[in-house]
């Protein structure tokens, strides 16, 4: 049997803003029903990648496939339905805060969708049913709590039934519990819908909990991509540093002028 080919596939992708170059050869690739952790220090480039590989940032060189198809050389129109197979769960949330829960997923399934109302309104049942919000699909974004707002970007992100779905930063801002909650909600949602993801994160702990292979970004390059087993293994210094939490020497050794 021919092996698939992956879901995603970025190679040599080079970025810049302006003269600063922020992403520098970076290659790697999402095999079907996997979760990818996308990990590093601030600054590390990692929300660049995400912006690249969901089409808001065109690269300076390198390609991203989905589904083998190039994203950069697609029409508008041709993007539009690339668009419809992947969902995107924003750090800041990105919901409307004018618009209560039901209406920022329906403003989503509208956009791209013509359903009779009653089979919109089933889809935004369910897919606040699945993320545990069913009873709040009246309720304004302001008046949510930050695991909350997480849990209903997901669902807004699952609103036309992607394969591959972008978690950026699932976790910041929450408390270790409502993080935990939501890293084996993730697990659930890819065991129950056969969700491929990509996790965008700087917290160790989710990574542990939900990745089943790992990219990490230092300075804009790919420092490494493998499975979580292979880190003890790796002898990068930058690798070991991050993921057993050293402090940076430089960063730690600093002049400090005391006033009388």
């Amino acid at each position: 049997m021919a092996k698939r080919a992956p879901i995603l596939e970025v190679k040599d992708l080079v970025a810049h803003y302006g003269t600063i170059k922020v992403l520098d050869g970076v290659s790697f690739d999402v095999q079907h029903g996997e979760i990818l952790a996308v990990c590093g220090a601030s600054g590390c480039g990692k929300s660049t990648l995400l912006k690249h590989v969901i089409g808001l940032l065109k690269p300076t060189s390198g390609t991203i496939h989905m589904w083998r198809r190039d994203i950069a050389s697609l029409d508008e129109e041709q993007f539009n339905e690339i668009q419809t197979r992947f969902g995107v769960s924003f750090q800041s949330g990105g919901l409307f805060n004018s618009l209560s829960l039901y209406d920022n997923l329906a403003m989503v399934i509208n956009e791209h969708k013509k359903y009779e109302p009653e089979i919109t309104d089933a889809i935004i049942r369910s897919k606040l049913a699945m993320v545990g919000l069913e009873h709040a699909q009246h309720i304004l974004p302001s008046e949510l709590s930050g695991g909350m707002k997480k849990r209903a970007a997901l669902a807004r992100a699952l609103a036309l039934d992607p394969e591959l779905v972008f978690f950026d930063e699932p976790s910041a801002g929450l408390d270790p519990i409502t993080a935990a909650g939501l890293d084996e909600l993730l697990l659930n949602l890819r065991r129950s819908l056969g969700l491929t993801v990509v996790v965008v994160t700087h917290e160790l702990n989710s990574v542990h909990n939900v990745a089943d292979r790992i990219l990490m970004l230092d300075r804009g390059k790919a420092i490494f991509f493998g499975l979580q087993d292979e880190i003890e293994h790796s002898d990068n210094e930058r690798l070991r540093q991050f993921f057993s939490r050293q402090a940076d020497a430089a960063m730690t050794t600093r002049n400090v002028d005391v006033e009388d």
